[in-house]
């Protein structure tokens, strides 16, 4: 093989590897995120995008005025849902028929609440770190260490701003299958639905 067609060979299996590589990231982010994808996609990633496609300096601004605030109240609401939900699950613990159900139910239960307080102290560390809102209706608020980080730490910085969601959304789904594992574990044993049910 003369040293053109193996370059041209190389390049196509890089190519084919790199094309593997996106599709992988990509399913492994709708398999993660797939509790709360629609908000990551629409309240997240594409405002990031637009921000980053903006070419006006002071649309821009607005834009990523607008991002912040948004984010700030969606971590104001994780971390009470997140209490809410810590305290509920708290309560179902106490529950008799936890002790007599499938192991499962405890298990999810005890990860719900570990993504709760994540989601509560994520919610918080994210209050800590951006902008008040006060200082956001200044017009010489600097944004552009935020900005620099939307455009080149755009992976990082996406993940950071989506972990209170990400781990409330996971408390959910724990919780509830904790919920249907406490519901359905009776039936495993018997084949009919009865009082003992």
């Amino acid at each position: 093989m003369d040293r053109a067609k193996r370059k041209e060979w190389i390049a196509c299996v890089v190519d084919c590897l790199d094309t593997l590589w996106k599709l992988t990231m990509s399913i492994l982010l709708h398999i993660f995120a797939f509790p709360y994808y629609a908000a990551l996609k629409s309240n997240t990633l594409d405002v990031v995008e637009k921000i980053n496609d903006e070419t006006n300096s002071t649309a821009q601004d607005k834009l990523v005025k607008r991002f912040v605030l948004s984010r700030i109240n969606e971590s104001k609401y994780v971390q009470a849902a997140g209490a809410v939900l810590f305290a509920s699950v708290i309560g179902c613990l106490s529950w008799n028929t936890i002790t007599e159900s499938h192991w499962t139910a405890r298990a999810l239960f005890y990860s719900s609440i570990i993504f709760a307080l994540v989601s509560v102290v994520t919610g918080a560390q994210q209050l800590w770190v951006l902008p008040n809102e006060d200082s956001l209706k200044a017009p010489d608020v600097d944004l552009e260490p935020l900005e620099w980080h939307m455009k080149n730490h755009k992976k990082r910085f996406v993940f950071a701003i989506q972990c209170p969601l990400m781990f409330f959304s996971y408390s959910v789904a724990t919780f509830l299958s904790g919920l249907f594992s406490v519901v359905f574990s009776p039936l495993a044993g018997k084949a009919t639905w009865s009082d003992d049910a």
